[in-house]
C-alpha cells in the first residue's frame, strides 16, 4: 500500500524527506570537503606518471588553475610543493643577497631571489638566489645562471639529487647548496650531462669565492651566525 494514503484511521508513517540538491551539486561540496585544492600527495611509485613541460606549467598559470600563492616548482615533469621558509632559511638568503647585489654592480649581471630558471623543457625549478647574465629580462626567465644557491633545512635530499642534475644539466657553472643543520656549504662545479663532476664541502672558518664572476668572498661563520 502506498505511503500517503490512511487506513482504518490509523497514521501512516511519512517517507522521509531528502536533499533536493542535485547530485552534481552534492558532489561538487563532497569534493570541496575532502579534497583541498593544490593539495600534496604521494603516489605510487609504480604508477605511470603524465610528465608535465614548461609549456603546460604556463598554460595552467594562463588558466588559473596555479597562482602566484602556489608554491611549486616543476622537476623532471613532476609538480613539487616547495618546501616552507624559517627564519634561519630567509636571514641565510637575505645575507647572500646583499653579499652578491653589492658584488654583481657593474659585471652583467643580475641576482634573482626565488624566481624560475627555465632549465629544460620539464624543468622550471625556482632556486633560493640564481646570479644570471639576463636576470632583468622583459619576455622569459634565465634558462642558466653562472651561479645558483639553495638553502636547505628540509630539502637537502632533493637539493643534492634531483635539483644538482637539473642545474648540471642546464649548464649551471656552480651551484651551492648551504646546509643549515651542519653548518656547511656544499659546492658544486664542472656540470655535465651525468651530473657535476667535483662537489667540495666548506664548514666552519672556510671562505668561498665564486668562480664565475669577480666578488668578495662569502665567510660561512658570518653567513650562519645566528642572531
Amino acid at each position: 500500500m502506498a505511503l500517503g494514503y490512511e487506513r482504518r484511521g490509523a497514521p501512516v508513517p511519512q517517507a522521509k524527506t531528502r536533499s533536493r540538491r542535485p547530485p552534481a551539486a552534492r558532489l561538487r561540496t563532497a569534493a570541496t570537503h575532502r579534497y583541498p585544492p593544490h593539495m600534496a600527495v604521494h603516489v605510487d611509485a609504480a604508477l605511470p606518471i603524465h610528465a608535465l613541460t614548461v609549456s603546460d606549467l604556463d598554460r595552467m598559470i594562463e588558466a588559473g588553475v596555479l597562482t602566484e600563492d602556489d608554491r611549486v616548482e616543476l622537476l623532471e615533469g613532476v609538480l613539487v610543493e616547495m618546501s616552507p621558509e624559517g627564519p634561519p632559511h630567509a636571514a641565510v638568503i637575505a645575507r647572500l643577497t646583499r653579499h652578491f647585489v653589492l658584488a654583481v654592480e657593474g659585471q652583467g649581471l643580475g641576482v634573482r631571489v626565488q624566481h624560475p630558471l627555465r632549465a629544460e623543457a620539464r624543468s622550471q625549478p625556482e632556486p633560493d638566489l640564481a646570479v644570471t647574465a639576463n636576470a632583468f629580462s622583459w619576455t622569459g626567465h634565465p634558462t642558466s645562471a653562472v651561479l645558483v644557491v639553495e638553502v636547505a633545512q628540509t630539502s637537502l635530499a632533493i637539493d643534492r639529487g634531483r635539483k644538482a642534475g637539473i642545474y648540471a644539466r642546464a649548464g649551471v657553472s656552480e651551484y651551492w647548496i648551504v646546509d643549515v643543520a651542519a653548518m656547511r656549504i656544499e659546492v658544486y662545479c664542472e656540470p655535465g650531462p651525468d651530473g657535476y663532476a667535483v662537489m667540495v664541502s666548506h664548514g666552519a672558518g672556510a671562505s668561498l669565492t665564486p668562480a664565475g664572476f669577480a666578488c668578495p668572498p662569502v665567510e660561512v661563520d658570518e653567513l650562519l651566525a645566528s642572531g
